[in-house]
């Protein structure tokens, strides 16, 4: 059984269509979260041509410039 096949999908979207039903936008975020853990997909914004370059490289290389700035 795959992590994400484990829960029950169809009620967490059916939950998350009646809160947009109600005029409840902020399940989407749970939603965008869940598509983003299920296709193994980081969303990343704002990133410098440093971390552009680094997303190209090795994994050592994105992690170490990757990771958010402080």
């Amino acid at each position: 059984c795959k992590k994400h096949l484990c829960m029950e999908l169809k009620c967490l979207f059916q939950y998350i269509v009646n809160q947009l039903k109600k005029g409840l936008g902020t399940e989407l975020v749970v939603l965008e979260e869940l598509i983003q853990q299920m296709a193994n997909v980081q969303y990343t914004e704002n990133m410098t041509d440093e971390q552009v370059d680094a997303m190209a490289g090795s994994e050592t290389l994105c992690t170490k410039f990757c990771s958010p700035l402080e």
